[in-house]
């Protein structure tokens, strides 16, 4: 077809290509594992840079693995050799999202020298705090998967942007109009709300960010 660039991959499903060659709105893919996403994200930037729509330095590229972030990266620049993929922004979110936090540090909590923890570190700092969280009294059952609960729904309350004193005045409100048989176990999502706001003051504290932060 003539209005298709020659340069797209031949591999490319009909989907595919127009996903690639969407523009002037945002756009939504939706995709499972082994769907070609790469090669779609890949073959997307590479159509921006050489359709015009934008200038390499220009374009944001995150996925959210380090190695995904390599193979993206290798892949754009494979279809761009005349270009220098080192211009572009092509990283982790994560890698992203820390670079920009230290470069605008006054609008940051905690500066420009942080720490972000991993998934493992972000449970072993929660366990290593575990009493000045106030939760060493409630574990039930194993401690790890107790403690990756917690971390669990740490995440999700960043994530979804709940304030701690939000999500305390939501526990105590259950707990106050609970049942016989639930009022035990809001009290217990209560401390948790508790700990939450006692773990992000004591990131700020340690001068940390976790993934979810």
């Amino acid at each position: 077809m003539a209005d298709i660039p020659s340069y797209l991959p031949e591999t490319l499903t009909d989907e595919q290509r127009e996903a690639v060659l969407h523009y002037g709105s945002p756009l939504l893919i939706i995709a499972g594992p082994g769907s070609g996403k790469t090669e779609v994200i890949s073959s997307r930037a590479a159509h921006f840079i050489r359709a015009g729509y934008a200038q390499p330095e220009n374009l944001l590229v995150t996925t959210f693995t380090n190695k995904a972030a390599l193979e993206l990266k290798d892949r754009i620049q494979r279809k761009l050799p005349d270009v220098n993929v080192e211009l572009m922004q092509v990283s982790t979110l994560h890698s992203f999202c820390a670079a920009l936090l230290r470069q605008y540090e006054d609008a940051s909590p905690i500066g420009a020298a942080f720490d972000v923890l991993d998934e493992a570190g972000q449970f072993l700092f929660v366990f290593a705090h575990r009493k000045e969280l106030g939760l060493s009294e409630l574990v039930k059952g194993r401690e790890h998967d107790f403690y990756s609960d917690v971390v669990g729904t740490f995440n999700l309350a960043t994530e979804e942007m709940v304030a701690p004193g939000d999500l305390a005045r939501f526990c105590a409100e259950q707990c106050a109009c609970a049942g016989e048989h639930e009022a035990g176990a809001w009290a217990e999502e209560e401390v948790v709300a508790d700990a939450y706001a006692a773990y992000c003051n004591l990131l700020t504290a340690h001068r940390l960010a976790d993934f979810a932060w």
